[in-house]
């Protein structure tokens, strides 16, 4: 049995089930459920509804100034796609292993996204601190599901990176040497533990015949240098359902009360 514990030490039990992910999951919480998530108020899915573009843009600003880097807002606040691949580059060239670098790479993503109220799922992300931890990914993927049930806890594909889905969404260029360093399969299998606060179907609005017509024409090359078979958009999307909890009503009126996870631990 898993519990997800509040900083108001409330507790709120995670059932697990049968999923292959899950010995290795407890393997990491034996070491992890004696830290405390790194939680960030952007992790909280109801951090957007007081928060606009421009105030995400200035935070990042913020982390970007920390690093010495000028940032143009103008281009942020109008969502310039193509300026936010040269800032991802930026931390690509650049990232060391410092967490500030991690900041600034949250903020983008999350200045990039124009779905500002997505209040679907918490996220509970360990970032550096799980490094060590983190073991190959080799698992059967035919039980995932790219549909999610309310109170569901799972994990997915969480790389430094890009999926093949979000690197053509995102415009980066034509390009299968940059297509092979920056869009990378599912390889470390990381505690980034979500629960949904909503049925969710995680292939909902993606232009699957648009970017199947464009993976198509990448999709072998791509696969050979990963020394895959196969990976589809339902790959690139599928998530390892490991257990789920019952109270979820209780869990989002915590959050809206910026009530914020402390730990996970095992018993």
């Amino acid at each position: 049995m898993m519990y997800l514990n509040l900083l108001d030490n409330s507790q709120f039990k995670i059932i697990t089930n049968g999923s292959n992910v899950l010995p290795d999951l407890q393997k990491i919480f034996k070491h992890l459920q004696h830290i405390d998530i790194p939680f960030c108020e952007w992790n909280n899915p109801f951090y957007y509804e007081c928060n606009t573009q421009e105030d995400n843009v200035n935070k990042l600003i913020y982390f970007a100034q920390i690093l010495g880097i000028t940032i143009d807002k103008n281009k942020c606040i109008s969502f310039d796609q193509q300026y936010f691949n040269k800032l991802h580059e930026t931390f690509e060239k650049n990232y060391n292993g410092d967490s500030r670098w991690l900041d600034f790479h949250e903020m983008i993503h999350i200045c990039e996204s124009k779905s500002q109220s997505n209040k679907s799922v918490l996220t509970i992300h360990y970032r550096h601190l799980s490094g060590m931890l983190e073991p190959p990914f080799n698992k059967d993927m035919k039980d995932y599901t790219t549909q999610i049930t309310r109170g569901d806890v799972y994990i997915e594909w969480a790389q430094l990176g890009k999926t093949p889905y979000t690197y053509w969404a995102n415009k980066e260029p034509n390009n299968i040497n940059r297509l092979c360093k920056l869009a990378v399969p599912w390889i470390k299998l990381k505690p980034l533990i979500k629960i949904s606060l909503q049925d969710q179907n995680l292939l909902y609005n993606k232009k699957i015949d648009k970017f199947n017509a464009w993976w198509n024409l990448y999709k072998k090359d791509w696969c050979s240098h990963w020394n895959l078979q196969d990976w589809t958009i339902k790959d690139m999307y599928n998530v390892a359902v490991f257990g789920r909890i019952e109270n979820v009503d209780s869990l989002i009126l915590k959050l809206k009360s910026k009530i914020h996870p402390k730990r996970i631990t095992l018993k």
